[in-house]
């Protein structure tokens, strides 16, 4: 199985066809869609996607201007229901969702910026520790690294944090092959580079993994 991700940026907007043809080129399995919007430029992707075979997707709610994350699966999978509230601190845009499938566990994530991200990371903690969880995966927009790692220098909010994360079990798939690599997924308008999307595994999971790009 292929699992990615994608932020697509504030709902996809014109850029529709595009992202069609970039996540069909992926060739998923699995994909989750970061900053997806409930508005016509996603209605029409989703339905895209499901024409090349995403016709298992998550439901998404609420303000369709408001940033979101949605599933596409080829593959049947359940939605695992959250409690209501949880981020009552953060930003209202939807920041995790969690899907299940013959024995994994998916938790897409989109974290907010600044000192916003330390509830997300908090209930990450509290409700999926890694040594609870069996085959399972952490994916997506986390907006964080480690110093010196994933970015030059030490501008990251939060990486106390994420380096919890890492020390309570979950394995930073791409850093665990490549310990000395240099890779980033983001770049500011100064050019400065980050690498702020992560797939977190399981040490059960990341055992399954045979290559992470």
């Amino acid at each position: 199985m292929r699992i990615a991700t994608l932020n697509i940026r504030h709902g996809g907007g014109k850029r529709v066809s595009g992202l069609v043809s970039f996540t069909d080129g992926l060739k998923a399995d699995c994909l989750l869609l970061t900053e997806f919007r409930g508005n016509r430029s996603g209605l029409e992707l989703a339905v895209k996607l499901s024409e090349l075979g995403y016709t298992h997707q998550s439901e998404i709610t609420g303000d369709p201007r408001l940033n979101q994350l949605k599933w596409f699966l080829k593959h049947p999978f359940n939605l695992v229901r959250l409690p209501p509230g949880w981020q009552a601190e953060g930003a209202p845009e939807q920041r995790v969702a969690v899907i299940q499938m013959g024995g994994l566990t998916l938790i897409g994530v989109y974290f907010p910026q600044g000192k916003l991200k330390a509830p997300v990371f908090d209930y990450l903690n509290s409700a999926f520790p890694a040594s609870a969880m069996g085959r399972a995966m952490v994916i997506g927009d986390i907006s964080t690294g480690k110093h010196f790692e994933d970015e030059a220098s030490r501008s990251f909010i939060c990486a106390d944090k994420f380096e919890q994360m890492l020390q309570t079990g979950w394995v930073d798939a791409w850093r665990a092959r490549n310990p000395t690599g240099r890779e980033f997924s983001w770049y500011s308008n100064k050019g400065n580079g980050f690498r702020i999307d992560h797939a977190l595994c399981t040490h059960a999971m990341d055992q399954t993994v045979n290559s992470v790009c």
